[in-house]
């Protein structure tokens, strides 16, 4: 492992921050009282959770002043975007190197996306109405079962009490409108909210008739997303209460292809979720939903079309006992295809799984050790497991190391797809291995993360099958400081992603990243100027295409009016550079958006 370029770009950090880091001063309490339930299925706050651990709330979402949430992600170092062009175009997420299809994303505790391709449509996800994500890097298939190879996104919408309004209007035809109601009366609470988002697009592919997207359409291609969200639920008592959720997005996207080259979407997630208290010590949570997927393709071929469900059920309890935590556990998953143009050989499958989590802490160390066993309808069972252990060092600093496996359940594409699926195919499979520390030194909040993966019975080439081993290793540096007056935010990577077998790098992720934010708070104002980085990446496996590294600048500032009313102006790729994740699809160049909000 070459280390050098991390240390030195330490060292000039250093040098650098140094004194500005004399003239802040930072009130962590916040930061690390702040609770989470991703890590573990259960509340815990950011410094007492054993894995690496992001959260974004709603005050954060307002100040980034992104509109999608794939702009919103780009920025946290371990995580690597790779897209097909602006607003709305379709977007993957890597997350340490894995791949897209290894992310697990769940909103308000309800699994999302495809069963067909296997993945989520981040780019459809509407900002707007979210309230909070929380973000796991690393294994957490002994929680959640398939998928959760690189880590875990859970996405919480938007609640509190208060109402809210909001317009937008950007270049190339951009407008955003957003509002929405919530309320507290007694021991009733409900928020309801909605947005919209239509932009007239630029041309998204420079392609030909031999690459890219294999066609020449030098049009506009649009994009637009509406979206509504509600929560409802009412405390019974003490010890029991009762919360539905809802979300449904609704888009159309303009795309370049020689085939169909619009797509009409839905995503709806539905939940219900019962929390009782039978004992002191025993608390006992109950979840029913579903999640909705479908597709329609229009263009120059036929219409194509993919509908598909999943219906969850979750029964978890918590057992509190005097220096520990038992959670146990049990998960239900049905997968439909209830209406394709593609005659699947099969349309459905369920899958059970069980789980069970110990947490304990003695003293200055604690830990966690979690098993799930899970039993699929095509592929039988799966083994899963995870063993943790943290130290505090002092007040200040803690440390971690973490082992766990995980697995990635094949999608009916890859096992049904005509001419294309193989029925014999197996889950993949991975382990991996982290070191973590965390502390406080002064005004300076800081966090590494060094983590080794190996994935093995990798999917892929054609006819499709379990052929391809992946290592990755990485690093992961993330420093904060903040006052009245000003805010710093620093954060790098370094990932060391290939193919075990061809010793050739996995194609779109990047070496080097690096991240850099200065804010500055002013009275009524405040304004923002950073820098995002990223070294050159591969657009395919044999490594014959390489795609050139960017650095891109990019400026936001608010001006709160009154307690009421705030105006926002962003500007994206100041300098307008021309840079590509995805080979023949450009990213676009200088944007601007301007935004007002009321709130009550």
């Amino acid at each position: 492992m070459n280390l050098r370029f991390p240390i030195l770009l330490c060292s000039f950090s250093s040098i650098v921050y140094a004194p500005l880091l004399q003239a802040l001063s930072l009130d962590l309490s916040e930061i690390l009282e702040e609770v989470v339930v991703t890590a573990t299925r259960t509340s815990q706050t950011v410094d007492e959770t054993l894995a690496s651990v992001t959260v974004i709330d709603r005050q954060q979402i307002e100040h980034h002043q992104s509109l999608t949430l794939p702009e919103l992600l780009r920025t946290i170092s371990g995580l690597d975007i790779v897209s097909t062009g602006g607003l709305g175009k379709v977007s993957s997420m890597l997350i340490r190197g894995s791949e897209t299809d290894h992310v697990l994303v769940l909103v308000d505790g309800m699994k999302i996306g495809s069963a067909t391709l296997g993945t989520v449509s981040f780019q459809d996800i509407p900002l707007a109405n979210i309230e909070r994500i929380e973000i796991v890097k690393g294994p957490r298939s002994s929680l959640y079962g398939s998928e959760a190879i690189g880590g875990v996104i859970q996405i919480f919408t938007r609640h509190g009490t208060g109402q809210h309004v909001s317009i937008g209007v950007g270049n190339h035809n951009t407008y955003q409108a957003a509002g929405g109601w919530s309320d507290e009366i007694d021991n009733f609470f409900y928020s309801l909210q909605g947005s919209y988002l239509n932009s007239e697009g630029v041309n998204t592919c420079e392609g030909n008739l031999t690459a890219g997207c294999f066609t020449v359409e030098p049009d506009k291609d649009g994009y637009d997303n509406t979206s509504f969200s509600s929560k409802i639920g009412y405390q019974f008592n003490q010890s029991t209460q009762l919360e539905a959720t809802a979300l449904s997005t609704q888009a159309n996207n303009q795309y370049d292809s020689s085939f169909n080259n619009e797509s009409d979407i839905v995503q709806q997630v539905f939940g219900v979720k019962l929390t009782t208290h039978p004992q002191d010590f025993w608390e006992s949570q109950f979840n029913i939903g579903r999640s909705i997927d479908e597709m329609e393709n229009i263009g120059h071929a036929p219409m194509t079309y993919f509908d598909q469900n999943r219906d969850m059920f979750g029964w978890q309890n918590n057992f509190l006992l005097e220096n520990a935590i038992i959670t146990i556990g049990y998960d239900y998953q049905k997968d439909k295809i209830s209406r394709s143009t593609t005659d699947y050989i099969v349309t459905e499958r369920d899958n059970h799984g069980i789980f069970a989590e110990y947490q304990t802490q003695l003293g200055e160390i604690d830990a966690v050790i979690g098993l799930r066993h899970d039993k699929n309808q095509q592929f039988g069972t799966h083994d899963t497991g995870n063993i943790s252990f943290g130290y505090a060092i002092d007040p200040n600093w803690r440390a971690f190391t973490a082992y766990g496996t995980a697995f990635k359940a094949p999608s009916f594409n890859q096992l049904y797809y005509p001419n294309y699926g193989n029925s014999l195919i197996k889950p993949e499979k991975a382990d991996s291995l982290e070191l973590g520390i965390t502390g406080q030194h002064g005004e300076n909040q800081f966090t590494a993360n060094l983590f080794h993966s190996r994935i093995k019975d990798m999917i892929g080439g054609y006819p499709i099958d379990n052929f391809e081993k992946a290592k990755i290793s990485g690093i992961e540096l993330a420093d904060q400081w903040s006052s009245s007056d000003w805010e710093l935010i620093g954060q790098f990577s370094w990932l060391d992603a290939e193919n075990d077998m061809t010793q050739k790098k996995l194609p779109y992720r990047s070496e080097y990243k690096g991240y850099l934010a200065i804010t500055r708070i002013m009275a009524q104002t405040r304004f923002t100027i950073d820098f995002l980085a990223q070294s050159h990446r591969f657009d395919d496996a044999s490594n014959s295409q390489k795609l050139s590294g960017y650095s891109v600048f990019n400026a936001r500032s608010e001006y709160q009016y009154d307690k009421n009313w705030v105006m926002r102006l962003r500007l994206d790729n100041i300098f307008s550079r021309d840079y590509q994740t995805i080979r023949a699809y450009p990213m676009p160049k200088r944007t601007i958006f301007l935004q007002l909000e009321y709130t009550l």
